[in-house]
């Protein structure tokens, strides 16, 4: 993977953590900290999903295409599995589930915006920069 693609790909996960402080600094007054947590927990799930995700599709850059969807499916099939005990954790410690499906949520949403920003740039000749 190139660098200029890694480097989006840091500039998405940092803004999908970015989302998650800030929403969360927001909800913590009004709502308490196990809310904000719950909700920041959820985002971090989705950075480090993102991050994980990254660095499997820079593993995969020259291989041979079956090559390419076997890692790629084992991939996704890793990231489910730590998704899953990730939110068997968030409910041992007490989180609200709902609230950290919210978060996960936003910093999708956030994954979602930039690249149908960039997806637009593209169109328009601009480039990925």
């Amino acid at each position: 993977m190139s660098s200029k693609y890694l480097s989006a790909y840091v500039k998405v996960v940092r803004l999908q953590l970015v989302v998650g402080v800030v929403i969360s600094a927001i909800v913590a007054p009004f709502f308490g900290f196990v809310f904000a947590g719950s909700f920041l927990y959820g985002a971090l799930l989705m950075g480090v999903n993102s991050w994980l995700m990254s660095r499997r599709m820079q593993a995969v850059q020259g291989a041979l295409l079956s090559a390419d969807q076997r890692v790629l499916y084992v991939g996704a099939a890793v990231r489910f599995m730590l998704l899953i005990v990730a939110l068997f954790v968030a409910h041992l410690l007490g989180m609200f589930l709902l609230l950290v499906a919210l978060g996960m949520f936003a910093a999708q949403a956030v994954l979602f915006f930039i690249m149908w920003m960039n997806f637009r740039k593209e169109g328009k000749g601009e480039g990925l920069g």
